[in-house]
């Protein structure tokens, strides 16, 4: 996520926490919630925190002080009611300060009030002010919108440019499905009143006297002009789909270079943590990509980065020693392919040692000492990608977990892509990416199995073929296909998808690969290239197995489009994986609960780029039940919640004797030794204040405690 789209989800946070703000102060002070009001001040000083917003982060420190002074007994005095009032306002137009760019008002004179408003002993609770708040009744944050796509601000109100929802472009998209089934069914009246008209045609030269009929005659020219006029209908309304449908395309299409804040602090981090010297560039940013492909990425780019300063880039004596300038070089480069981006990331560091590898393998009980010796360089640097191995020799934030290189390659092949590597010992590696243009059309191979038609990616079709049945035999309980004099495991398409087919004994064959998997699939029938546009799994479908979508074809065919990475693992083709390593190879998952947006998503977003699995819950109560339902490998909680808090959630954990040694790290701004006293009271494993946050300080306490 980079800086631009952090702040407006931070932007948007705040703007919904004013709202309620608003709402909260809008009554008598009597019927104020001031626990509510303080926990509304708490969260946004807390993003503010997360995002270095100082002058919010400060303004809502004061009020909230003021508020907890007022949730924990002190009177609530016309004064101090006012103060409130004023520190709701100065909060907004500091928010809004912020959001144009400008200088912060001022909070010195209002924290010098606040403080003498407390200190006064003598205060009574007489009078309370009535007056509805003065907060501004809109906040700019709706005025003015953050850039999500990289480039600069033209000023406060930018009229060009205006922030879209991904949701609502997402509702547009099924609008325009909508709209080209309802084409398609324009397409049909149209042919029904061409057989109309050719009827009546067919009708007048077989019966010639019925041609000088007043009826006939009328019935053939009103059959003309429905032909012509649904035949224009159908017309525009096919070129009014395509452009539509375009536009939509074309607003979700953002520059490479728009993540380039996010990646550079990346690089940055990672050379501060491993002691190195390196600066990245990227090549060809204004490339465009569909935003959630490039959203898609941006775990697997952080992970890559991150390796190719722990893997790659040398001390600078070790460089200048090997005749290279002491700062090394990283380097992003993409490019567009037709419906592909092509995308690498380059290092000119050491590059990846084969002789490391074989030992690794060998150590570890993945291959013999003669298989190994046996590799090629190219064989050997797929198992970089293997799930748990490692070259490094130590654990650090960076390196020696045996987590990165896997989450790339399913990450990457979730969206339709894959990626590969090459290395040069002593000259740097490279990871080439290649990913669809958009997740929204690509181009596919239509097959059909009995009645049903399904959709293969064009990217993973190897071949089509006859495969009659001389040609298929079985191996060790393994039917296998020869193809160009290679045998390959071959699956019946049906019994994977759990349908029927025409089950003939000749049968066309697709091979379908991914990386350096390969299978061939027996169909019914190859029906073509067809470009399509992509719609994601109804909810209810979400997991059925080999389904990584669905399309509408022309005629109004409801198509699946197939899931390559699941059919290679068919059970066909599959070899047993005992309980044990399936244990080993899980990611390990961690649960989030923050009633912040805005923190809960950048801890996710720190935690998902070191390789974990994340949940998220909303507040202690939520966590709870996920909890219950599913156990996660620790959790990670805010302190001040609503319906249940940290410290309530992390005693209901120590007191059920299934969750007692789950670890918990509460993560806060209530940084002073009582609050940490609490915690570690309760039972929390690790205690993180939010005004010191850390990224590397929160890896390093989840690293400690998995």
């Amino acid at each position: 996520m980079s800086d631009d789209e952090l702040l407006a989800v931070f932007s948007a946070e705040v703007d919904e926490q004013l709202e309620s703000l608003r709402t909260g102060l809008a009554g008598a002070p009597a019927e104020w919630d001031v626990q509510l009001l303080f926990r509304l001040a708490h969260n946004v000083k807390g993003a503010a925190r997360m995002v270095g917003a100082t002058a919010v982060r400060d303004a809502a420190h004061t009020l909230e002080e003021l508020l907890a002074a007022l949730r924990d007994g002190a009177t609530r005095t016309q004064r101090r009611a006012a103060l409130v009032r004023e520190g709701a306002t100065l909060l907004a137009r500091t928010f809004a300060a912020m959001q144009e760019r400008r200088e912060a008002p001022q909070i010195d004179g209002y924290r010098r009030a606040v403080e003498e408003a407390l200190a006064d002993e003598n205060a009574t609770g007489e009078g309370f002010a009535e007056s509805a708040t003065d907060l501004p009744s809109e906040t700019p944050a709706r005025q003015t919108a953050l850039p999500t796509s990289g480039e600069e601000p033209a000023g406060p109100a930018n009229a060009d440019t205006i922030r879209i929802r991904l949701d609502r472009l997402e509702g547009l998209l099924d609008l325009a499905t909508e709209f080209d089934i309802s084409t398609y069914r324009g397409n049909l009246e149209r042919d029904l009143a061409d057989r109309l008209a050719a009827g009546v045609d067919e009708l007048q030269r077989e019966i010639p006297e019925l041609r000088r009929h007043p009826l006939m005659k009328r019935l053939a020219g009103l059959a003309r002009d429905l032909r012509r006029n649904l035949g224009e209908d159908a017309h525009h309304g096919n070129r009014l789909a395509g452009q539509l449908q375009g536009a939509i395309r074309s607003l979700r299409m953002v520059r490479v270079d728009s993540a380039r804040a996010l990646l550079g602090r990346v690089v940055d981090d990672a050379c501060g943590t491993a002691e190195r010297q390196a600066g990245f560039f990227i090549q060809g940013g204004d490339t465009e990509i569909d935003r959630v492909v490039l959203d898609s990425l941006r775990d697997p780019l952080v992970h890559l980065l991150r390796n190719a300063v722990a893997h790659g880039i040398e001390a600078a004596a070790d460089r200048v020693a090997a005749g290279k300038p002491a700062d090394g070089t990283i380097r992003l480069t993409a490019r567009a392919a037709g419906a592909w981006v092509e995308l690498a990331v380059v290092d000119d560091g050491r590059g990846v040692d084969p002789r490391a590898i074989r030992a690794r393998l060998v150590e570890q009980g993945m291959l013999k000492r003669a298989e190994a010796d046996g590799k090629e360089q190219g064989e050997l640097v797929e198992y970089l990608f293997h799930p748990g191995f490692s070259t490094a020799r130590t654990v650090n934030e960076l390196a020696g977990r045996g987590v990165g290189l896997d989450v790339v390659r399913s990450n990457v092949r979730a969206i339709g892509g894959d990626v590969s590597v090459s290395s040069t010992p002593g000259g740097g590696t490279t990871f080439h990416l290649r990913v669809p243009l958009t997740r929204l059309t690509t181009r596919g191979i239509v097959v059909r199995l009995g009645a049903r038609w399904f959709v293969a990616p064009v990217m993973n079709m190897e071949r089509t073929l006859l495969a009659s049945r001389k040609h298929l035999q079985h191996v060790e309980g393994q039917l296998v296909l020869e193809v160009d004099g290679v045998p390959l495991p071959a699956t019946r398409l049906e019994s994977v998808l759990d349908c029927k087919s025409d089950g003939d004994a000749n049968r066309p064959a697709i091979v379908l690969s991914e990386g350096r998997r390969r299978g061939a699939f027996l169909v019914d029938e190859v029906l073509g290239e067809r470009e399509f546009l992509m719609q994601p799994l109804p909810w209810n479908i979400k997991r059925l197995r080999a389904h990584a979508g669905m399309t509408v074809l022309d005629g109004g065919v409801i198509a699946p489009i197939l899931n390559i990475s699941d059919l290679l693992e068919a059970p066909e083709g599959r070899s047993t994986v005992s309980a044990d390593e399936q244990v080993s190879e899980r990611r390990r998952q961690i649960l989030v609960a923050d009633d912040s947006v805005t923190s809960r998503t950048l801890e996710k977003n720190i935690l998902a780029a070191a390789g974990y699995d994340i949940r998220v819950a909303v507040d202690g109560e939520d966590a709870w039940k996920q909890i219950s339902e599913r156990m996660p490998d620790l959790v990670i909680s805010d302190v001040e919640m609503p319906r249940l808090d940290g410290l309530g959630l992390v005693k209901r954990i120590r007191a059920d004797q299934r969750t007692s040694r789950l670890p918990v790290i509460l993560v806060t701004s209530l940084g002073n030794e009582e609050h940490r006293a609490a915690g570690a009271a309760a039972g929390a494993s690790a205690y993180i204040v939010k005004g010191a946050f850390d990224q590397d300080e929160l890896l390093r306490s989840v690293a400690r405690l998995l």
